[in-house]
């Protein structure tokens, strides 16, 4: 492999990220010839500086940060303020955490259409220096600047994204959402988050805004009638989403636990169990569909095969109401 990245950085043709890729052969190898290659690197990048920042970037990602701003030192200060440099150097501060020079870096300056991120680095220095109210400023600012365009959004998502800036990467995905272009992908995001953090209200939201989008998928329209039964939203048109989705398709095993459900939360306890025995005792058993097969039995009395149901069914990942449900028909069972 090493001397196959020989022949390629040695090619008339060979690219920079060609060279860099020889570069960490060499690194990774702890070959006598990194240093050398790397000094030779360096004297190549500093007349262009998207070779330039690719260059920091890597050194940096290889935990050189040190070695890389005494480097930077050397540059004159035409080559180091070339877009994308700054954005590399800002993110050498940020990762040695020393955030007098992160916010010295990036208090002043023009990194024109990127300059959102510069808001947004400098909003990470200042938190971190205690300064909330002007780091709050400056993300306000961050947020506004890269609204314009969803390009701009989901770069600055990335970025904060690997700062484990989660309450700020929600918002910024539910800004993404008004984006045709990418209201899916950012939908899909949340539903994630929401669904591995179990929260309802949240999920709620997204299913609402995807039957919006889309209301032709049944998938999204089973889901957001469980969650509205779940959290007693929106009754009246969740019992008849349940009905009309459990006529088009009473063996699917998702839309009769729902329809069954919605059955039972109106008092029909013997329809919600009616509904449940057309299942297949393989369908039964799925976790997701056990736990609600059991919460019937139980309110029905049937004790022994309610607990048989209810074991397989604390194996899904329930919702907060869900257990609540759950929790209720173990009660009864004693």
């Amino acid at each position: 492999m090493l001397e196959w990245a020989r022949e390629l950085q040695a090619y008339p043709k060979a690219t920079f990220a060609d060279h860099l890729l020889f570069l960490d052969f060499l690194h990774q190898l702890q070959d006598a010839r990194f240093s050398a290659y790397l000094t030779e690197l360096e004297k190549n990048a500093t007349n262009n500086s998207v070779e330039l920042a690719a260059l920091l970037s890597w050194m940096s990602q290889k935990n050189m940060n040190l070695l890389a701003l005494d480097f930077m030192k050397t540059l004159p200060a035409e080559i180091t303020e070339k877009w994308p440099v700054p954005l590399t150097i800002a993110d050498i501060y940020a990762r040695l955490k020393d955030w007098r020079k992160l916010e010295s870096v990036t208090k002043a300056g023009n990194w024109r259409q990127f300059d959102f991120l510069r808001y947004a680095y400098l909003a990470r220095a200042l938190r971190a220096e205690d300064k909330p109210a002007a780091a709050e400023h400056e993300w306000v600012a961050a947020t506004k600047s890269a609204g314009a365009q969803s390009e701009s959004l989901l770069l600055l998502t990335r970025v904060i994204d690997d700062w484990g800036w989660k309450n700020e990467g929600i918002d910024l995905l539910w800004q993404l959402a008004k984006y045709p272009e990418v209201q899916f992908e950012a939908l899909h995001a949340l539903y994630l988050h929401y669904a591995k953090t179990h929260d309802s209200q949240g999920l709620y939201r997204v299913l609402s805004r995807l039957n919006e989008i889309d209301p032709g998928d049944l998938k999204v329209q089973n889901n957001l009638t469980q969650v509205s039964l779940l959290l007693h939203v929106d009754l009246e048109r969740a019992g008849k989403r349940a009905t009309d989705l459990y006529r088009k398709d009473p063996s699917n095993p998702a839309y009769a636990s729902t329809y069954a459900f919605a059955l039972y939360e109106k008092g029909n306890l013997n329809g919600a169990l009616s509904a449940m025995s057309k299942l297949r005792d393989d369908q039964l058993r799925d976790p997701p569909i056990a736990a609600y097969y059991a919460i019937f039995l139980a309110a029905r009395g049937d004790k022994d095969k309610a607990r048989e149901y209810l074991e397989q069914g604390k194996q899904a990942s329930l919702l907060p109401e869900e257990k609540v449900l759950v929790e209720r028909s173990e009660t009864r069972l004693h």
